[in-house]
């Protein structure tokens, strides 16, 4: 469920619906908080809406930064 969730996230993002973006990123947290992608891709959400500062820099949490590097334009694909 959490990977789907990310999924879905990546492909709003990559349309440029970052709300929806967002709300599939936060789906994915209700299931597991920890997860390094959905916490990364939500911050990247955020940032992309201007909104929300404090709670973008908080979802980048350890875990998200010790994933695989990704390219700071474009959200983490789910694997």
């Amino acid at each position: 469920m959490v990977r789907a969730r990310v999924n879905l996230g990546n492909l709003s993002a990559r349309k440029g619906d970052w709300s929806t973006a967002e709300r599939e990123f936060r789906r994915a947290l209700s299931v597991d908080r920890d997860d390094g992608d959905a916490n990364n891709n939500l911050a990247v959400a955020l940032l992309q809406q201007d909104k929300k500062l404090d709670e973008a820099e908080a979802a980048v949490t350890p875990r998200a930064r010790q994933a695989q590097p990704a390219r700071h334009d474009l959200p983490r694909d789910a694997r």
